[in-house]
């Protein structure tokens, strides 16, 4: 059976190099896989263990010059071409700033396919951003009617009726979620915190 699997950016792929069928991928801030694309062939080492990758998320910020949008696109997408000439199965990973960034952020995909999006450093709680995402969503589904969109964090729940999405929690959000169950423990059971205290 073919391991398929998703890589992760920064910190090395996943947890000591581990499949992790559980997470599409991180979206760390862009310095952390700028190797895939300043040294494409020497990221591929670390690449051969998974089958399938997700294009990486270079940030479109909408304050940005649009070349500067238009180029970390193209960035996105030639990891993407130059990732299936590799042999693996490719996720592409969408992204958008303000509807001036329309014109080119959806090209190269194709219609009708598997795509990815990420909330991560998208503040949905304040009224402007999550209006720009949305109407970016909107606008993607219209342009390449994808057949589902993987989420890494949680969209806004119109996104769920304009199209099949799967959501996978960010990495601070199960950190957060383990905090908060110890601290739960902690309180109903004060003498296991602290054994584990004296353990440590």
């Amino acid at each position: 059976m073919t391991r398929k699997c998703h890589a992760r950016f920064g910190g090395g792929l996943t947890e000591k190099g581990r499949c992790d069928d559980t997470s599409p991928a991180a979206y760390p801030t862009d310095y952390r896989f700028e190797t895939v694309w300043n040294r494409p062939i020497k990221a591929l080492e670390a690449l051969r263990p998974y089958t399938t990758l997700l294009t990486p998320d270079f940030s479109l910020y909408r304050d940005w010059p649009l070349t500067l949008q238009l180029w970390n696109t193209y960035r996105n997408r030639w990891c993407g071409r130059f990732w299936q000439e590799q042999g693996f199965s490719v996720v592409p990973t969408i992204s958008w700033s303000s509807p001036a960034s329309y014109d080119f952020c959806f090209l190269g995909v194709p219609r009708r396919s598997l795509v990815a999006v990420a909330t991560v450093g998208v503040n949905l709680q304040d009224p402007l951003e999550n209006a720009l995402f949305l109407n970016g969503f909107t606008e993607m589904v219209r342009q390449l009617t994808p057949l589902l969109v993987l989420s890494y964090g949680h969209l806004p729940p119109a996104c769920g009726e304009l199209v099949e999405t799967k959501i996978y929690s960010t990495r601070w959000t199960n950190i957060r979620a383990a905090r908060q169950a110890d601290e739960k423990v902690s309180q109903a059971h004060p003498s296991c915190s602290a054994e584990k205290t004296n353990n440590e």
